[in-house]
């Protein structure tokens, strides 16, 4: 085998490897950024509790508004100046409620908008791992022929060699 041809072969087979260190570089790229969205993902679930605690509490503000209710309506007059105001903060609240509703929902949104993003980042990875363990075979593959042409080189050049074995 010459020298140019097994020159050629360790230029592929470092090729091969460039590729391969490559795409490890862009693989921990891929899991850096999973971990981040793993952060923020968990910060919105954290989001999402808060507000879920904030709508009970609403809840128990609205269900202390109606006890109050009952008990103004033993005084007609007061019940006249309060039944506004009581009016006014229930369309607050409902507005509240109303605006939380499309918190939670926009925050839902983000979250599949999120799991869709690293259910992305997780197939690019495990197809980049894929391609990695082909590269692997590739070099693999290489590196055993690279062997056997450099055997059969010093076999040629060397022929007393074959004699000892």
């Amino acid at each position: 085998m010459s020298e140019a041809v097994l020159q050629e072969i360790l230029k592929e087979v470092r090729s091969v490897r460039i590729n391969v260190e490559g795409l490890q570089e862009k693989l921990d790229v891929v899991q850096k950024e999973i971990d981040i969205l793993k952060v923020n993902n968990e910060k919105l679930t954290a989001d999402v509790e808060i507000l879920k605690a904030n709508n009970e509490k609403l809840t128990a503000d609205v269900e202390i508004l109606k006890v109050n209710n009952e008990k103004l309506t033993a005084d007609v007059e007061i019940l006249k100046v309060n039944g506004e105001k009581l009016a006014s903060d229930i369309k607050n609240l409902q507005a509240g409620q109303s605006e939380l509703n499309e918190i939670v929902t926009a925050i839902r949104d983000r979250q599949e908008e999120t799991d869709a993003k690293l259910d992305g980042f997780s197939a690019e990875a495990l197809l980049q791992h894929s391609q990695v363990e082909n590269l692997q075979e590739k070099q693999l593959y290489h590196e055993k022929i690279l062997g056997q042409f450099a055997l059969k080189f010093f076999e040629q050049e060397f022929p007393f060699t074959n004699a000892h074995r």
